[in-house]
């Protein structure tokens, strides 16, 4: 059997694996599943919030999605509703708004539950450093990136698109090739290989070259060799990547600063990462 716990930058066990799933610490809290059930714990592994939940992500600007009889609501970190559970799905909150859904309308709402922004478009995403991606109706079909006064400030003229990181985005070109853009929508980077985690994190991004991970700086340049089975972000210093079959963490070197151990390791955050053992 195999369950989830966290480990500190020493690959020290802090709270021991005993969670079916598990997300990265915000704001002090980590969202757990046990049976299906969702509660949160705090640093110590303790219940802060009990298992209740059908659903749960990550605290962001002080409030928790969570799912309670099929609906979808925020909490605060003391388990008090602050925005009711009427939604059909949300998502976490992220630069003071989250995008939720109700039987008629898809919009933002702010961190009391009022509508900031409804815009006129088929899908819409979280914001990330001010910036929302955006697919355009039938009429106007195409990606792009809206502000949060809702206006357009990244033509819908790209195929695909992720979210901004660390002032880059990276999107699908209508010929068909990714590259990264800036904020003002111009082409800065055209990486020569695959982009499997489009995202920059510590100045770096993920990228494959014959079927091996590696990463590349926002030059382009290859800063640590392919030669990893998978990989994720830089977080805190480190990533978590895969070995012979086994997760472990790296340093920006390339060098091992926690073992391969690990059935499945995620991302660093608050100084804890969720990681899966065998137990």
């Amino acid at each position: 059997m195999s369950k989830y716990g966290y480990i500190d930058k020493s690959g020290n066990v802090v709270i021991p694996p005993k969670f079916d799933y598990c997300y990265g610490f915000t704001e002090g809290l980590a969202a757990v599943e046990i049976n299906n059930v969702y509660g949160f714990i705090d640093k110590q592994g303790d219940f802060a919030i009990p298992l209740q939940y059908q659903w749960a992500l990550w605290f962001g600007n002080g409030l928790a999605p969570v799912r309670i009889d099929d609906y979808f609501g925020y909490i605060t970190k003391d388990n008090t509703i602050l925005v009711a559970s009427t939604y059909k799905n949300v998502d976490a909150f992220s630069d003071g708004l989250a995008v939720v859904h109700t039987e008629t309308l898809t919009g933002y709402i702010n961190t009391i539950g009022e509508w900031a922004l409804i815009p006129d478009y088929e899908s819409i995403y979280s914001f990330s450093e001010g910036l929302a991606r955006v697919w355009g109706t039938e009429e106007d079909a195409g990606e792009g990136y809206i502000d949060k006064l809702g206006e357009l400030v990244i033509p819908l003229c790209f195929k695909d698109t992720h979210d901004f990181s660390e002032g880059y985005a990276s999107v699908q070109t209508e010929a068909g090739k990714w590259v990264f853009i800036d904020k003002t929508g111009q082409h800065v980077l055209a990486l020569e290989y695959e982009a499997t985690v489009p995202y920059f994190s510590d100045g770096l991004v993920v990228v494959k070259v014959d079927g091996k991970y590696g990463y590349a700086d926002k030059t382009g340049a290859l800063i640590i060799e392919p030669q990893f089975e998978s990989a994720d972000t830089f977080a805190e210093g480190v990533a978590a990547v895969q070995k012979a079959g086994k997760y472990g963490y790296i340093d920006r070197t390339g060098n091992w600063t926690i073992p391969p151990t690990f059935l499945y390791a995620t991302p660093f955050s608050e100084g804890f990462a969720a990681v899966m053992t065998k137990v």
